[in-house]
């Protein structure tokens, strides 16, 4: 999944990087401990800089945690978003953050510019179908016959 995230952001222009987040905390007795998180994509076009991070699935509160925590440890005012396989519509949760599904973000090039108010019912969208063989492919459902052509897929 992170592969076809990647390529969807390159092939909109972005440049992408995989972040660190530095982060020092104290235990009980005040000694310090260094440690970094890691933030999947860093994407910068212009002035627009995105946090992304790709999540298989989100089941319950401890990996909604553990995805949310390299995230909500950065200081500045860009978007971060979690984009997963599942297709919930897209939402912000309390700390600020955009979940999104994978479709959601394929199908529209403007996915990134999300707002609370864009609040639009999801309709398919004519390669809807081609994705979800792409997925069935990377789950190993289906093996293919041809690879078929188009950005998702490089050699």
């Amino acid at each position: 999944m992170e592969n076809i995230i990647y390529n969807e952001l390159i092939y909109r222009g972005y440049n992408v990087d995989v972040g660190t987040v530095p982060f020092t905390s104290a235990d009980s007795n005040g000694k310090l401990f260094h440690s970094q998180y890691e933030v999947d994509f860093v994407c910068n076009k212009a002035s627009k800089r995105y946090y992304i991070q790709s999540a298989f699935s989100i089941p319950d509160s401890i990996k909604m945690e553990q995805e949310t925590n390299s995230l909500s440890k950065i200081d500045d005012s860009f978007k971060k978003i979690i984009l997963v396989k599942d297709t919930p519509a897209p939402y912000y949760t309390d700390k600020g953050i955009i979940i999104m599904g994978i479709f959601d973000f394929l199908l529209d090039e403007n996915s990134l510019s999300f707002l609370k108010n864009n609040r639009q019912s999801r309709k398919k969208h004519p390669t809807e179908n081609r994705v979800l063989h792409i997925f069935s492919i990377i789950r190993g459902e289906a093996l293919p016959t041809h690879l078929p052509k188009g950005r998702y897929i490089t050699p």
